[in-house]
């Protein structure tokens, strides 16, 4: 079976990726403004990207639909392109 952008197994994967890069480049420049850029980044990195990480997810799962039908009203494009 193979899913489409509508179903929600594709939903959760896409929001899974989506908000897992973009966590992680969000913790990363925080955590290198915040602490500097040295050796031990990685080990201060992980831990904050490890807590940003679900909340984004979350937030994407949620904000998700509204930002798409923002985006379609903006741009006048149909709903399901």
């Amino acid at each position: 079976m193979r899913s489409t952008p509508d179903s929600l197994l594709w939903r959760l994967i896409h929001t899974g990726l989506l908000s897992a890069g973009m966590s992680a480049l969000v913790a990363l420049i925080v955590t290198i403004v915040n602490t500097g850029l040295d050796g031990g980044l990685s080990a201060r990195w992980f831990p904050a990207w490890v807590l940003a990480f679900p909340a984004a997810w979350f937030a994407a799962l949620i904000w998700g639909p509204s930002a798409r039908k923002l985006a379609n009203w903006l741009t006048g494009t149909d709903r399901n392109s």
